[in-house]
């Protein structure tokens, strides 16, 4: 077996602060069962996973053929389900993101195996994606015909030459979240959007299932994130922020895993509850399971 290597934090990775308190034990229930640590800010707010596998150690927590990003003929209730809803989204999603906006170059960061870019490409936009997973990578490459991009070669691309950039569920992956937010800022071309979808872990579901909600995923979500703390961020990156929609589906899939995690008798049911009383609580919180923030470059 690899050795890990690990990065243990002694300040915020987001504002540098020494001001971080210990907040509570994670288990990685997805892979490994490996213990990690949150702590959170008391500068800027944000929750971050402490200690973090060094980049080239993440890769692993990744090499499973559960890992439904990257995959689609898994068998079993809960990735048919996954499947499903992922059809439903991505015609909300595109349609969310690009209602009153002439947008005609789309950038998706973790656009895994190209399935958001397949939406833009058929209603004639230019696409450009990047994908860490050299697998995903090559799927991608085959379903668009286009070259994707690895992280390393996002410097490559021109300054503000996008109208349109998106993260699906992406930026809590990133190893280096001030460089993404500075990447972000400098490929947005002025009054353009950035479009990121994250986990909150203020909604009902997280609350319920609390050291055992799914939207943990330690360690690879690396840090952890609600409404104050990325709007606070984007806006230091030069950003304001424009309209905020919920997914929906996202409360009854996160509790659905977490109920595995729970090996929970009760299952499908009370997953099913949980995930209907943490939406009908979000119409008064807006602290929805996951959200899709849009960010307008000033």
């Amino acid at each position: 077996m690899e050795q890990i290597e690990y990065i243990v934090l002694s300040t915020c990775p987001w504002c540098d602060s020494k001001d971080i308190h210990f907040r509570n034990i994670i288990h990685d229930f997805f892979l490994t069962n490996e213990e990690f640590s949150l702590f959170s800010c008391k500068g800027c707010g944000l929750v971050f996973t402490n200690p973090k596998p060094k980049n080239e150690s993440l890769a692993r927590y990744y090499h499973s053929d559960k890992y439904y990003s990257h995959t689609s003929q898994q068998k079993g209730i809960i990735p048919y389900i996954y499947r499903r809803v992922k059809d439903i989204n991505l015609k909300t999603k595109f349609s969310q993101v690009t209602v009153g906006s002439n947008i005609e170059k789309v950038l998706d960061i973790g656009c895994g195996t190209g399935d958001f870019l397949d939406v833009c490409r058929q209603s004639g936009m230019v696409i450009t994606g990047i994908e860490p997973d050299e697998f995903a990578r090559d799927l991608a490459k085959k379903k668009l015909n286009i070259e994707i991009l690895d992280p390393t070669q996002s410097k490559s691309l021109p300054d503000g030459c996008f109208d349109l950039i998106t993260m699906w569920h992406v930026l809590e992956h990133v190893p280096d979240l001030k460089m993404q937010i500075s990447e972000l800022s400098r490929l947005c071309k002025k009054g353009g959007k950035v479009v990121i979808a994250l986990p909150d872990y203020k909604s009902y579901d997280a609350e319920f299932y609390r050291e055992k909600w799914a939207g943990w995923d330690v360690p690879r979500h690396l840090y952890h994130f609600n409404k104050e703390v990325i709007t606070n961020m984007m806006f230091s990156g030069g950003f304001y922020a424009g309209e905020m929609h919920a997914m929906k589906w996202d409360s009854f899939y996160v509790s659905m895993l977490s109920e595995q995690y729970l090996k929970s008798r009760l299952g499908m049911i009370r997953a099913f509850l949980v995930g209907a009383i943490s939406n009908f609580k979000a119409v008064r919180t807006g602290n929805y399971s996951s959200l899709v923030y849009t960010f307008i470059k000033q």
